[in-house]
């Protein structure tokens, strides 16, 4: 007895050193947690179906992980609801509403079902928020907001972002918000998941300037890549690490046939929330593991993404999900990946920027926002217009001391119905377009940074 209890104890302290010495590798990009997944469905509770949507923080007072989750039951049907776990480390979680959610839907017809959001703490009033999608009977997305004291009891404080117009790119979706506050007493800036009439799903952007009163919102300022691997898109988290803002993304796609896709994890990066990079690759795949679950009748794929940073650590939360013959979101888990601060920076990518899509110029000439280049790289652009027009070049110099507005580095002609092509070796702050057609145009653009 006694040795079978050394052996245990032997083993116990080997695994935890084990996973001492793996967290503080310096891994490549993302290295999944091999000891996971972190939560998963437990059999006897109201989550025992699947589990996911991770929403994690550090609560200030007890500088615990605090998790906000979803849960499912056994079949994996609707509707979901929210529970809270926490952790001293963020790898071992205990659930604390094992015997209840914290949050269900109301059942009205404006909230039958409820998907993510993100958690945000208001220091000042001590409150917890959390922004959640509510899905309506009709299928349409919004966001709502609630709040806490402690976690476990939530008020919830109704709509905060509603779908669009008739013809907007936001009619059937305005959910999936992710944001922060900027600043102490600033508005919250973020951006959310779209859907138009015609299933397009794009990013808005919005700004609250309170913790429950929408100020404007904008959009697409995000799109889909056609026939790529992330042709379809779900916003899962944005967070603010150096001077950028870092979305992290769930993308669909990757084979012709929609049976055949599988989820994947993208990344992007903007300075001003309007313009965004994104990297030409996946941050996590899980293809290998996809095409040997369906031979056998069963998908895999990430989603969920939801990064935290605490002390020396950046840990990426996200769901693994798979689907059994005809049954969607059963057996779900949590797990987390380590994140090198590398993966976290736009130049370790060649990234991908969109800047204008089938935009509608007029004569008097448009000016794009602003693509960040102030590391070091080459950029490719691109433009094609219906029409002939002049396309001038504008550029914020890094070299220049003190210098913080535009000037024009080049002026070239644009052939109408024929793509035009410019490369640029130098380096700058910050790099636009203004394009003039001699008649009313449709034009597109995009840019490629790829660092040297």
């Amino acid at each position: 007895m006694r040795d079978a209890l050394n052996t245990a104890l032997k083993e116990l302290i080997e695994r935890t050193l084990r996973k001492e010495v793996y967290w503080k590798l310096d891994v490549p990009f993302v290295k999944k947690y091999p000891w996971g997944p972190i939560l998963k469905p437990e059999p006897g509770t109201w989550y025992n179906g699947s589990v996911g949507n991770p929403m994690v923080a550090v609560d200030p007072e007890t500088e615990k992980y605090v998790m906000v989750f979803a849960g499912w039951d056994p079949q994996g049907n609707g509707p979901k609801r929210f529970g809270v776990a926490e952790s001293e480390d963020g790898l071992n979680w205990k659930v604390v509403s094992k015997n209840s959610p914290v949050l269900s839907p109301d059942m009205t017809d404006l909230e039958q079902d409820l998907e993510g959001g993100c958690l945000l703490y208001d220091a000042v009033n001590e409150y917890w928020y959390l922004y959640y999608t509510m899905i309506a009977s009709d299928g349409k997305y919004r966001t709502g907001v609630a709040r806490s004291k402690d976690l476990m009891n939530w008020e919830k404080l109704g709509v905060v972002i509603d779908v669009g117009g008739a013809g907007e790119f936001d009619e059937l979706w305005a959910g999936e918000f992710v944001g922060f506050k900027t600043g102490t007493g600033g508005a919250i800036q973020g951006i959310y998941t779209a859907k138009d009439a015609g299933g397009n799903k794009t990013f808005g952007k919005v700004t609250l300037s309170s913790w429950t009163t929408l100020q404007k919102k904008k959009g697409p300022v995000f799109r889909p890549t056609a026939n790529f691997w992330d042709h379809e898109l779900e916003l899962h988290h944005v967070s603010q690490v150096g001077d950028y803002k870092v979305l992290l993304y769930e993308a669909e796609g990757g084979h012709v046939d929609v049976q055949h896709r599988f989820w994947k994890i993208g990344i992007a990066f903007s300075k001003n929330w309007l313009l965004w990079g994104r990297a030409w690759q996946p941050l996590i795949s899980e293809e290998a593991e996809w095409y040997a679950g369906w031979k056998a009748g069963t998908w895999y794929g990430t989603v969920h993404p939801y990064l935290v940073k605490w002390r020396d650590k950046y840990l990426l939360y996200y769901t693994e999900v798979k689907k059994a013959g005809n049954r969607w979101w059963v057996g779900n888990k949590i797990n987390v990946a380590l994140v090198n601060p590398v993966a976290l920076l736009p130049s370790t990518y060649e990234l991908y920027w969109d800047i204008w899509v089938n935009e509608s110029i007029t004569t008097d000439g448009k000016e794009s926002n602003a693509i960040t280049t102030d590391w070091p790289c080459d950029t490719t652009l691109y433009l094609f217009s219906d029409q002939d027009g002049t396309l001038e070049i504008l550029v914020d110099p890094i070299n220049v001391k003190g210098a913080s507005d535009f000037r024009t580095f080049d002026t070239i002609s644009v052939t109408a119905n024929k793509l035009t092509k410019y490369y640029i070796s130098y380096r700058f702050r910050r790099l636009k377009l203004k394009f003039t057609p001699v008649s009313n145009a449709i034009v597109s653009a995009f840019a490629i940074t790829s660092p040297r």
